[in-house]
């Protein structure tokens, strides 16, 4: 890869995981203060539409038949997804169950996102790629 092509990617990681960094922050902040969830109970609900969008995003990139030697889409689509997604969050909200002694609670919190997010990926990326192919 040339210098410049890496120093863009390399904005462009950092933009875009910023940027989904915030958006986490603020759908997890409104699913917790104005829905009353529970700390992993929004964690859950905020990565699994990560995945949707991942999933969407991945089919769209794949039917535009874009040129793979363009990498910046994909890179754009990997750190925003990143960045919001937070597995390392979904860990601690487990192990403060755990703490808790709340072993039912962060047993479901740790496979039911595991489940809804290979779900919901498989699904956009599916559904996407199926209307798609129906236009």
């Amino acid at each position: 890869m040339n210098p410049a092509l890496a120093q863009w990617s390399l904005v462009i990681l950092v933009a875009g995981g910023g940027v989904g960094a915030a958006l986490r922050y603020l759908v997890d902040t409104l699913l917790r203060e104005r829905a009353g969830l529970a700390a992993g109970t929004s964690t859950m609900l905020v990565n699994t539409l990560g995945c949707l969008a991942a999933g969407v995003g991945g089919a769209g990139l794949v039917i535009t038949a874009l040129d793979t030697s363009q990498q910046w889409p994909f890179t754009a689509l990997i750190a925003l997804c990143a960045g919001f997604t937070t597995f390392s969050t979904a860990s601690l909200d487990a192990w403060r169950a755990l703490a808790e002694r709340s072993f039912g609670r962060a047993a479901a919190w740790t496979a039911g996102q595991l489940l809804a997010c290979g779900v919901a990926f498989t699904l956009a990326y599916g559904l996407t790629h199926t209307l798609a192919a129906a236009r």
